[in-house]
Parts: C-alpha cells; structure tokens; sequence
C-alpha cells in the first residue's frame, strides 16, 4: 500500500489525502516521510 500512496499521491496531494482517509494513521506518516525526501 506504501507504493500505491507513493505513486498516486506524488503527482496528486489530493490522492494522498484520499487514501489515508482510506488506510489510517500509520500511511500518514509514510507520505510526511516521501513530502519530505522530496
């Protein structure tokens, strides 16, 4: 799921805000960890 939020969300913030809604708390944190590396 890690990937799935990795690849919709880092061309649509939207998306990402999408799916955790979705997944929970933990794919949170995992797209702060991808918004900063980016």
């Amino acid at each position: 799921m890690g990937q799935v939020v990795d690849m919709n969300g880092y061309s649509d913030n939207r998306e990402v805000i999408i799916q955790v809604i979705n997944y929970g708390d933990i794919i949170v944190e995992e797209v702060l960890l991808f918004n900063n590396l980016l």
